[in-house]
């Protein structure tokens, strides 16, 4: 699944197992048409990160901030996967 996919690497570069432009490699071709795909969970998503990505690389958005709003992407997120706890992402800063 694609939405969990984002959110790992999202957990991963909140947390810098990856930097920003590891996770942009990842993301971008992952969702270069995500528009057509029959993912009506996941193209929200993609698409609220493509804006935040856009208005960090416009200068509008400073990285910690863009941090910020990839937390909260990550709130409310149940996944059963051990090695992540993307709970504990939403607390640091």
């Amino acid at each position: 699944m694609l939405d969990l996919q984002i959110r790992t690497w999202i957990s991963d570069y909140l947390s810098s197992r990856i930097t920003l432009r590891d996770f942009q490699e990842r993301f971008i071709p992952a969702t270069w048409e995500i528009e057509q795909a029959d993912d009506d969970a996941t193209r929200p998503l993609a698409y609220e990160i493509q804006h935040k990505l856009n208005e960090f690389t416009s200068g509008h958005l400073p990285e910690s901030e863009l941090r910020d709003e990839f937390r909260a992407l990550l709130e409310g997120v149940s996944v059963d996967a051990p090695d992540r706890n993307f709970a504990d992402l939403l607390v640091k800063k």
